[in-house]
């Protein structure tokens, strides 16, 4: 069996960058066509979708935002009547669920024309994300995996904010491994743009005793949300918690983009047709399992990378309403693991196991069609790799060439 790990670890390092190139050029290239409307004056691009496609409800909410409109971005209705007005179609509309806070970013953004506010978000935080990768782990193979990764390349097409939570994410640990906690403060706090994907941080925090850092946390995510409500008004702020509850209807029933493209344990459960209280309580054991042995983790001795990787997997692993672009978190847990391995060495079958992590949600809806939901056991399998890694011992040695602070539980 371990000969059989190694000969499989051996054929990923021989053909893994190759493959991730093409995925890369294919991927990007078959994309580029969402952002350019189908022929001139379109409101559509030649997929049958908004031009632009999800990062159109930023653009349309920052247009309302700017015409007055702001607290009826959360009515359905008046939601369906901007997107003929703003696009030309009628009953354009996903629904809008963002705080008030993420406002700051929808209105510079409708400044621009869709297209060009679009690429210009795509590529930028997906640049910003390989840039990032790049400085936890410098080699040319991880910008190869990241660039090729099908998550990213998903959170690419669908111009969505999967790479910009990532890259908050993986940029506060990587400060809060340096000692930084006011810069890791402001990338956790930042992730209350969407609220649901922070409930790992303070447990991660306060277990690892970054008491200084989880402090400046609350501070941040407190500041944007005081400053909307000082710009745009109370009447939002009633709109959106008025939200709250049809949100947490899709939430339950399942609606939205469908089951097959859910990438939650919850979402898996459903999917394979267990009954929708089989499903939630499976998740909130998921999330009950992930929040115990992550502040195990936390409070061991472990190396810091993979307490960092560990986070990043169970922002996702915790969250009931995950869709597949939501993965691209992995990337900097995989950085961290990596760069963990690449001190200590990688056990048999890690590097064949990170690259089944990486290619599965590629799968995710043929496997759906199966009732088999690859893109959650993607996330299931790197979570069990690192916690596994994570019960090594660390030598002093280790502790000394980390850039971390010598105690891990130093704030």
């Amino acid at each position: 069996m371990l000969d059989l790990l190694r000969s499989a670890d051996a054929a990923v390092k021989r053909f893994f960058v190759a493959v991730a190139l093409l995925a890369a050029v294919v991927g990007y290239a078959s994309r580029l066509p969402v952002f350019f409307p189908a022929e001139p004056g379109a409101a559509v691009n030649r997929f049958g979708n908004t031009v632009g496609h999800d990062f159109s409800e930023i653009w349309i909410a920052g247009k309302a935002t700017l015409d007055g409109h702001v607290a009826d971005i959360y009515d359905a209705r008046r939601r369906s009547d901007f997107g003929r007005d703003y696009m030309g179609r009628e009953g354009e509309t996903l629904g809008w669920r963002y705080p008030p806070a993420f406002l700051f970013l929808a209105v510079p953004a409708a400044l621009l024309p869709l297209p060009v506010a679009a690429l210009l978000w795509a590529v930028g935080t997906t640049g910003a994300l390989l840039i990032l990768l790049h400085r936890i782990v410098p080699h040319r193979r991880s910008l190869a995996a990241a660039l090729g990764a099908p998550v990213v390349i998903s959170n690419f097409g669908y111009v969505q904010n999967g790479a910009f939570t990532a890259l908050l994410l993986g940029a506060a640990l990587l400060a809060l491994r340096q000692g930084r906690n006011l810069s890791a403060a402001i990338g956790f706090g930042l992730i209350a743009y969407k609220p649901t994907l922070g409930l790992p941080l303070p447990f991660a925090l306060a277990a690892g005793g970054r008491f200084k850092a989880f402090v400046l946390t609350g501070c941040v995510v407190l500041l944007p949300a005081l400053a909307s409500l000082a710009v745009f008004g109370p009447e939002v702020w009633r709109a959106f918690l008025d939200n709250v509850r049809s949100s947490g209807e899709v939430l339950v029933s399942g609606a939205g983009p469908g089951l097959r493209h859910y990438a939650s344990i919850r979402g898996g459960a459903a999917l394979a047709g267990l009954p929708p209280i089989v499903a939630f309580g499976l998740q909130a054991a998921l999330t009950a399992a992930v929040l115990f042995t992550l502040v195990r983790a936390w409070r061991s001795d472990a190396s810091f990378e993979i307490k960092a990787a560990l986070l990043c997997a169970a922002v996702p692993l915790c969250f009931p309403y995950l869709l597949v672009y939501d993965l691209t978190v992995l990337c900097p847990a995989a950085a961290f693991f990596v760069a963990d391995a690449l001190k200590r060495g990688f056990r048999p079958g890690e590097i064949a196991g990170l690259a089944l992590v990486w290619l599965l949600p590629a799968f995710r809806l043929p496997a759906a069609a199966l009732m088999v939901p690859a893109a959650s056991l993607a996330t299931i399998l790197f979570y069990v790799m690192a916690y596994r890694r994570s019960s090594w011992s660390v030598s002093p040695a280790l502790h000394a060439l980390a850039p971390e602070a010598p105690s891990s539980r130093s704030a």
